[in-house]
């Protein structure tokens, strides 16, 4: 965020559009920087008294606010070894003085004390004042800068609001956890999370206006979203909308695909292995329940077929009762995989269940059967007579030519190629053999009378 001396915005009629920043603003971008790496070596207030040379009446807001980012991305270091506030207590324990010999008769006196030259106490007097603090290298590009520019603008612009909505496509759960953490309450109208606003308007909006802002990095890290916002200005109230559509380049993270849990990332690894034909997308669409936001672990879809997985593991009590809730009232084709003690209390869903180590197989077999009738020809569910070229086992047709397939990718150590095929698994169980993992993506097959 900026200081609100630095908001630049245009108001016209009842809307408030942030003036955001361009390439047109590259070369001026470039300059602030160049003036900071130039001055390495130097104190931070030599940089800042060169930067408001390039200032004019019309840049500069844009001027000082790109100094301010700036600063934020400088390796600082101290002039001195001294302790400033040690130094300071020293000189000043000396008494005032009046004239510069006397000035120079103290210095020299608290150098002998320290063990220092008289240069080393002049650097050290206010060492620990920031624009003191001697530049060591500067962090920042200009495409860059300009991109952190426009994110702060927007939430400077923002830290006013009254009343917000927006939508997200991906990212769920890093913006619902900051939700939760910044103590916003939200509510979920049809796709868009509605953020409650404060009860009394001229008491709460700088604090909860505040918290908003904070949540902006979150939702702009989000492939495709909407923020729709109501921003109090004195008395009147000003409306903002903004999209990733509207074509504004923002400062955004890079998104690392972090799991909650080992037994998320086991399933996801071993699933993208087995299963390279199905799309899955770890943390999906929120989905709402009664109100509020449900987001599920997993969506696996093919085709215009889909379902999703939910993972419940080590939940405490209180999780538990609320999570347990969402998921019974999720209107959506979902399979739980859920300890014991958890699946006890789920009664509508398919639910999967396990003590300690992750069912694998057994999601295999459902998802395999659950994707059986969109489109698949090694194995088709047994309904009726067995069809030519297939043989029936258990509740499958399975194609001969798959089994003799199969058998061959056995025989030359290709057994990888058998477990990604859909049907492969029922394809290695009829010819006898079962997978046996050794990690998270490594397996091997075992005959069944060897295990």
């Amino acid at each position: 965020m900026l200081p609100k001396e630095y908001l630049d915005v245009r108001k016209i009629k009842g809307k408030i559009y942030p003036r955001f920043v361009d390439f047109e603003w590259f070369d001026i971008a470039k300059k602030v920087i160049s003036i900071y790496a130039k001055n390495t070596g130097n104190k931070l207030k030599k940089a800042r008294n060169e930067v408001k040379k390039i200032e004019d009446s019309e840049n500069y807001k844009k001027i000082r606010a790109f100094a301010r980012i700036v600063e934020r991305e400088i390796d600082f270091k101290s002039p001195t070894t001294l302790n400033p506030l040690e130094v300071r207590k020293l000189l000043f324990s000396k008494g005032p003085v009046t004239t510069a010999s006397e000035r120079e008769k103290v210095i020299e006196e608290v150098a002998r004390r320290f063990g220092v030259d008289k240069r080393e106490i002049e650097l050290s007097m206010f060492g620990d004042m920031e624009e003191d603090s001697i530049i060591d290298g500067v962090k920042v590009d200009p495409e860059t800068l300009l991109m952190k520019y426009n994110l702060s603008l927007l939430q400077t612009t923002l830290m006013n609001a009254i009343a917000v909505r927006f939508r997200v496509e991906d990212n769920h759960k890093k913006v619902f956890s900051g939700i939760k953490r910044l103590g916003l309450m939200y509510e979920i109208e049809d796709e868009f999370v509605r953020l409650t606003g404060p009860a009394s308007i001229l008491k709460q909006t700088k604090k909860y206006g505040t918290a908003f802002a904070k949540l902006i990095p979150a939702i702009v890290n989000s492939r495709l979203w909407v923020i729709h916002a109501e921003i109090l200005d004195y008395d009147r109230i000003y409306r903002m909308s903004i999209s990733s559509e509207d074509g504004v380049m923002f400062y955004r993270e890079k998104l690392s695909m972090d799991f909650d849990s080992s037994l998320e990332e086991e399933l996801y690894s071993r699933l993208i292995c087995s299963r390279r034909d199905l799309e899955i997308v770890r943390e999906p669409s929120l989905v709402s329940v009664g109100g509020f936001a449900f987001i599920p672990d997993f969506r696996i879809r093919r085709g215009d077929r889909e379902i999703y997985i939910e993972i419940a593991g080590f939940w405490t009590e209180d999780y538990v009762k609320k999570k347990v809730e969402k998921i019974e009232r999720a209107n959506i084709p979902l399979l739980v995989v859920a300890r014991e003690e958890i699946a006890e209390k789920l009664k509508s869903r398919h639910v999967i269940r396990f003590k300690n180590k992750l069912p694998y197989l057994k999601i295999l077999k459902f998802i395999n059967e659950y994707f059986a009738d969109s489109g698949g020809k090694n194995i088709m569910k047994a309904e009726g007579e067995v069809p030519e070229k297939y043989l029936r086992y258990k509740d499958w047709f399975v194609s001969i030519d798959f089994i003799e397939y199969c058998k061959k990718c056995i025989e030359e150590g290709r057994v990888e190629e058998v477990v990604e095929k859909e049907g492969g698994s029922i394809a290695l169980e009829y010819l006898g053999y079962k997978v046996v993992w050794d990690g998270l993506s490594d397996f091997r097959i075992v005959r069944v009378h060897d295990d």
